[in-house]
């Protein structure tokens, strides 16, 4: 199934819309749109459509953050709690998608099995919510409006006025806070818990999406050796929390098995997942030494 063309931010630094914040944002929000309207109506064609959509909302948010001081507190509040709520859905779905994929060549995960059954069901429940946020915000027209007053509020500021005092201004916050959370971790002590890598993981997600957004204006910080130390580390990261996730459900899934011969698949499965998470914790206890900069910029 071929997947419909919409006009995304994932073309290089060179041929994206330099200069103009209100072009960037008007790209990522049309984005955020069209995904959310594939993924409420037309999900069962392709996974990547949820996908997408929880990629194209976080590089939403990323932008609506940095150009914050640019936005009254109203237009920014609105697009903060909407824009998040669409995530928390995409994400919900995405993670089921992401489950079901995984597990799609074991014959735990047979099409007739009480698992797939289990997950079939609860990806079409996952479906409600995107459906709920894409009638009260695309269908009412409400995104629409809400866009474009935004973009009215960025005409009344110049674009130079915007890039020198909101974009690097936010920018050096959001690695600032990627930074403190990194130092916490202390990954050469072997100190890290959970709870500090999940916020590692939320503060290293935020620093890749902002510097996306500001190579746009920045095309050359995107070249840089720490953008790509920070793109392995959020995917070392993602997949710890995959294995980790996939681990809590198959705990659950084990208490509300029907019988003991589908406990002792589900175990069997808990157990691989926690040797997974083992490797990993491992892996960056030995490996992850960077000694980041004090600023970004």
């Amino acid at each position: 199934m071929l997947i419909p063309e919409i006009h995304t931010d994932d073309a290089s630094p060179d041929s994206a819309v330099q200069g103009d914040p209100g072009r960037v944002l008007q790209q990522r929000l049309q984005s955020v749109h069209d995904y959310l309207v594939l993924a409420a109506t037309r999900h069962e064609e392709s996974p990547e459509y949820v996908h997408q959509l929880r990629i194209s909302t976080r590089r939403a948010i990323a932008a609506i953050d940095l150009f914050q001081d640019a936005l009254t507190p109203a237009e920014f509040k609105w697009w903060k709690r909407n824009l998040r709520r669409v995530r928390r859905a995409a994400g919900n779905a995405r993670d089921l998608d992401v489950f079901a994929m995984r597990y799609a060549k074991k014959s735990i995960m047979n099409r007739n099995s009480r698992l797939a059954r289990r997950i079939r069901k609860r990806r079409r429940q996952a479906t409600v919510p995107i459906r709920r946020l894409q009638e009260k915000l695309c269908n009412s027209g409400r995104f629409a409006r809400q866009r474009t007053r935004l973009l009215e509020t960025l005409q009344l500021e110049s674009a130079e006025t915007i890039l020198s005092h909101s974009l690097t201004a936010r920018l050096e916050k959001v690695y600032q806070r990627f930074l403190r959370a990194y130092r916490k971790t202390e990954f050469s002590k072997g100190r890290f818990s959970t709870a500090k890598l999940h916020r590692l993981r939320i503060r290293t997600k935020q620093l890749r999406y902002a510097i996306d957004v500001s190579a746009d204006f920045m095309p050359a910080i995107r070249e840089q050796t720490l953008y790509s130390i920070i793109r392995n580390l959020q995917t070392k990261l993602g997949d710890l929390n995959d294995h980790a996730a996939a681990a809590q459900r198959f705990e659950k899934w084990m208490l509300e098995a029907d019988s003991r011969k589908e406990q002792r698949r589900l175990k069997k499965q808990l157990k691989f997942e926690r040797e997974q998470l083992h490797q990993i914790r491992k892996a960056l206890r030995k490996k992850w030494h960077t000694d980041f900069p004090d600023h970004l910029l």
